[in-house]
């Protein structure tokens, strides 16, 4: 993002050229964050702007030194911390997988060729077992399970410590079918998701949901384009009384949260909706103005307006405050103009009775209208003399000096908040008449 801050800096302090302020108050409109730091700048003094900035600059370079003051062999250790770590976790979880598949190929087996061993464990018993053997291998009409004869091919030849072996294999054999018996309890108690066959039937409803909810994206993608695109109108606003251009009118679509303003020639650029039907052009001192969406083409037209004065203004003092308005859509604000203090027709009669008609333009028969505008600072200073609509022959000096020598005025004010405004004053100049 581009430093706008020494042009804040300027724009607050009125050190700006008109076409300087013009183009930094586009900006505005165009960026809404930058709108936001302008406004948000102008409650404070340039001087307390430009400090705020010094002082976020050094708590940042402040931030960008401390984070640098990480030493390498920190970094070295915790790298290898980081690797001695890895390590012993893929070694534990090697060594749990192995015992666990360890269990599930043994268990069928154990639980098929063992039954349920007698509590005690003693030499009788194994002979007993042996005893059984024996006969089962001599006698081929008895039918013992033939898993236990492969299990256990004991004979009464072995001896006392084949004995003992055989003993405490099956001590560790009935330890395993316990455990094993315990993780199939657990297998069965618990829900049987990955084993049923659902997944074909899950996976193409999961397709249809897909089928159903990509044409949906794709009429709210294009219900989202309608209600972005629309028509461009272009045109220019015009005062009526004079056929100047207007600087700073409010152009809306009506029924939308749209809108922008004239720039210091009067031209706008609007995109209409395609469901609007109709503009609205307002500007303080004139009559608004409602007129239907021009027809032109699919994707552009043309329409230039012109505003009347209202009667209910002052007719020779025409006063305007307009800000900066953001591409958020209209809000309610409460705009108090900038005006002379004592009101409007003390400055009428004030200017009526300290008006000098230039000598030069009576000898030159010079008479008709001036125009100024000027803007008006939050302290209620007046800055930027502007002629729109000059005599010449000394008439547009005059208009200026009698501004600035006579009453302060009142700054603009946007809910109850000091800004800077713009105002505008006609002067008619009337030769005085020879024949009497």
């Amino acid at each position: 993002m581009a430093d706008y801050r020494d042009d804040i800096e300027r724009y607050l302090r009125g050190d700006m050229t008109p076409a300087e302020m013009h183009a930094l108050e586009k900006k505005a409109l165009d960026d809404p964050f930058f709108a936001d730091a302008l406004e948000g700048a102008a409650t404070i003094t340039p001087d307390e702007f430009a400090s705020d900035i010094n002082a976020l600059k050094a708590r940042v370079a402040r931030r960008t030194r401390l984070s640098r003051g990480v030493p390498w062999y920190y970094q070295v250790a915790a790298a290898v911390l980081l690797v001695g770590v890895s390590a012993v976790m893929i070694f534990y979880l090697s060594g749990r997988e192995d015992t666990a598949e360890s269990i599930a190929l043994n268990t069928p087996t154990q639980r098929d060729a063992l039954p349920t061993p007698p509590a005690s464990d003693s030499l009788e018993s194994m002979q007993v077992e042996e005893d059984a053997v024996s006969s089962v291998e001599k006698d081929a009409d008895l039918q013992a399970p033939r898993d236990f004869r492969e299990e256990l091919p004991v004979t009464p030849k072995e001896t006392g410590e084949s004995k003992r072996i055989e003993s405490e294999k099956l001590k560790e054999d009935r330890v395993d079918q316990s455990l094993a018996l315990d993780i199939a309890r657990e297998k069965e108690a618990a829900p049987q998701v990955e084993d049923t066959p659902a997944g074909p039937a899950v996976a193409q409803e999961q397709k249809a949901a897909a089928a159903r909810i990509e044409p949906q994206a794709l009429r709210a993608a294009k219900a989202d384009s309608r209600t972005v695109s629309g028509k461009v109108v272009r045109g220019r606003v015009i005062d009526a009384e004079d056929g100047l251009p207007l600087p700073g009118v409010n152009v809306a679509v009506k029924g939308a949260e749209t809108g922008t303003v004239t720039d210091l020639n009067g031209y706008y650029e609007i995109t209409v909706p395609e469901i609007a039907q109709t503009l609205v052009f307002s500007f303080i001192g004139l009559n608004s103005l409602e007129t239907p969406v021009p027809e032109g083409t699919a994707d552009a037209a043309s329409l230039d307006v012109t505003l009347t004065p209202d009667v209910a203004s002052l007719s020779e003092v025409v006063v305007t405050g307009y800000g900066n308005e953001s591409e958020r859509g209209f809000e309610e604000i409460k705009w108090e103009p900038a005006e002379p203090e004592g009101g409007k027709r003390a400055f009428r009669r004030y200017l009526e009775a300290n008006l000098k008609y230039p000598k030069l333009a009576m000898e030159n028969g010079i008479e008709g209208k001036v125009t100024v505008a000027f803007t008006i600072e939050p302290s209620g200073d007046l800055t930027d003399f502007r002629v729109i609509r000059g005599l010449g022959y000394g008439c547009d000096e005059e208009v200026i000096r009698l501004i600035r020598e006579g009453p302060r005025w009142k700054p603009t004010k946007r809910n109850d908040e000091p800004v800077r405004g713009k105002a505008r004053v006609k002067l008619k100049f009337d030769l005085p008449d020879r024949s009497k």
